[in-house]
């Protein structure tokens, strides 16, 4: 017979993963999972032999052991501690314990290669929480989501293409709707490719989307063509003053996606896209103009804000599935504070959208 154990969850993780770790504690208290989070716990740890407390911890007190697998997880000193008392707990326990979470692409020595795992850049936080809860509960109940709580993502440059596709369309086939947007760049403005690789300006992003608007950033190139004139004419001094030919500059993602074949981009610009029913209702392309990196990462939380509060606005007012009103309400809000908004059409389908769009994401 098994033993009752304290919690349901220890959690196993590095300080760089702190807040994926507090933001899956949060979720499964919700949900009604007793979890072990050592922030939590500081008036019981204060004062305590750490590697004899963490020793006793992780080998007795849980029902599984979820740990966060990074690089630093395989090195730190104290994630190494726990991760040998789980280990040796693995040995005496006739069912799994030790659950892994990928992060990166690092694995801890001594696990088992052929041990099944998450993958957070897959299944994102609300993924994750979605399988630990069933695998605890045994149901399949919808999960509950804090209100006020903060889901972080993955930094753009931890997070593969294949990665994001199959993220992307996973949550647009368990929701009636879907919001998500992308903001696309170019080697010329390294501010956008620097905002996103920084944790700090990522998170404070982060908590103006909120959990229902997904963001990430797509690299686009301007490419060029020239057209030659091949018409004879008589060799005067005025047909050699006109120009033979004609150069063009486009934006590669607006003729390879949107189909538009001498169209330049503002850079950066917003994507945005509504999802309903499986097709993409309503795209729309919301230029920004270039700026020092403060003052585009403040115009990019203003929009986020906007877009995550209409949402909460419309969940409010009206049924789940009811995307109409959605895009109307976003619609009015985002003219009101004069933001232009170009009507973009990309493959109707989905999955089709999204695993097209997906191919511009840049790892850096």
């Amino acid at each position: 017979m098994e033993k009752t154990r304290e919690f349901d969850v220890l959690l196993s993780f590095a300080g760089t993963e702190r807040v994926y770790a507090r933001a899956i504690s949060d979720i499964c208290k919700e949900n009604g999972i007793t979890v072990f989070l050592d922030e939590d716990l500081q008036h019981e740890i204060w004062g305590k032999n750490l590697v004899e407390y963490l020793d006793e911890t992780y080998r007795t007190r849980g029902k599984y052991c979820v740990a966060l697998i990074s690089n630093n997880y395989c090195v730190k000193a104290f994630t190494t501690v726990e991760k040998h008392s789980a280990f040796d707990r693995m040995i005496e326990s006739e069912s799994e314990y030790f659950l892994p979470i990928l992060v990166d692409d690092s694995w801890p020595k001594g696990l088992p290669t052929a041990t099944a795992y998450l993958d957070l850049r897959k299944q994102g936080v609300i993924g994750v929480c979605e399988i630990l809860v069933q695998k605890i509960t045994d149901h399949n109940e919808k999960l509950v989501i804090p209100p006020e709580i903060k889901i972080p993502r993955i930094p753009l440059g931890q997070l593969k293409a294949e990665h994001l596709t199959s993220y992307l369309i996973d949550l647009c086939r368990k929701q009636p709707v879907t919001i998500f947007g992308t903001v696309v760049y170019d080697e010329k403005t390294a501010e956008i490719r620097k905002l996103f690789s920084d944790q700090i300006y990522w998170d404070a992003l982060d908590a103006s989307s909120g959990h229902r608007f997904e963001i990430f950033a797509i690299k686009d190139d301007e490419e060029c063509e020239t057209e030659t004139d091949r018409t004879l004419e008589l060799l005067t001094e005025a047909s050699l003053s006109r120009s033979r030919s004609r150069t063009y500059y486009f934006s590669k993602l607006l003729k390879n996606f949107f189909g538009e074949e001498r169209t330049r981009m503002a850079y950066p610009s917003v994507l945005l896209f509504i999802v309903a029913n499986g097709n993409i209702q309503y795209s729309r392309l919301i230029p920004f103009k270039r700026d020092n990196i403060e003052n585009i990462f403040r115009r990019l939380q203003d929009l986020f804000l906007i877009i995550a509060t209409t949402i909460t606005e419309w969940e409010k007012q009206y049924n789940e599935s009811d995307f109409l009103q959605l895009w109307d309400m976003l619609k009015d809000k985002l003219l009101s504070q004069k933001y232009i908004l170009y009507i973009q059409n990309p493959p109707e389908n989905s999955e089709e959208s999204i695993s097209k769009l997906c191919g511009f994401v840049e790892l850096y």
